[in-house]
């Protein structure tokens, strides 16, 4: 959005750095964000274990994503050979990947292999597809919490900057000299300023831009009486 419409909101709303770009998404440091990517990873282990999940299996993946990236399938304890080539294959995708529902194969092989001899129905591609709409779900989430954060109506980041604007443009216009001001409009530098810095968005827009075209129609006016002042007799 930064490079296509020359936004200057390219910060993240959360942490502050400066560029935000996609891979911040699941990365950023900031509590709240990591307070809920902690809460959907215990769902998903819940969801994990009331699905049948290979009991190994089902502690892998949870412990995984939250490194969030720091470390590898393969710095874990060492675990029984048939999960060695999933290791191996997860590694070499990635996490970022991973979060994005790219899962190794072999993945699919050793739910199969576990569900063959599970009370349930279920079967592996359903349990698969199911698993990776749980990461899905998890990724969504802190995009519609960093949305929030930065576009929500009264308390997203950017109205927060555009009241900042505001109150920096009033605080400006309300040193205005007063013989640059129409008579008729002195009323505006007039009034209490303490109550329009901490009022609503449409009554800030508003004395902006009233005074401004206060100020304006006066330099217009002062302009047409020094040209005909100037004009020969």
């Amino acid at each position: 959005m930064g490079r296509w419409f020359g936004s200057e909101h390219t910060s993240c709303p959360n942490c502050n750095k400066e560029i935000e770009d996609s891979s911040h998404l699941l990365h950023c440091p900031d509590s709240g964000r990591f307070g809920l990517f902690r809460e959907e990873v215990y769902k998903l282990l819940s969801w994990l274990q009331k699905s049948y999940t290979d009991p190994v299996l089902a502690r892998i993946p949870p412990r995984y994503i939250l490194g969030r990236g720091a470390c590898t399938l393969s710095s874990f304890a060492p675990l029984p050979h048939e999960y060695l080539t999933f290791i191996h294959e997860q590694d070499l995708i990635g996490w970022d990947n991973f979060m994005l529902g790219m899962v190794s194969s072999s993945l699919r092989s050793i739910q199969y292999s576990h569900l063959l001899s599970s009370p349930t129905m279920l079967n592996a591609n359903d349990w698969l597809s199911n698993f990776i709409s749980q990461l899905f779900h998890l990724t969504h989430g802190q995009w519609i919490y960093r949305n929030i954060s930065k576009y929500h109506k009264t308390l997203g980041m950017v109205k927060r900057t555009e009241r900042r604007q505001l109150i920096l443009e009033i605080d400006k216009l309300a040193h205005l000299p007063p013989e640059s001001v129409p008579e008729d409009s002195k009323f505006l530098l007039e009034i209490d300023f303490s109550m329009l810095r901490s009022g609503d968005i449409f009554a800030q827009h508003y004395w902006i831009h009233s005074i401004k075209a206060a100020v304006a129609s006066e330099r217009r006016k002062t302009f047409l009486q020094r040209r005909r002042g100037a004009a020969p007799c």
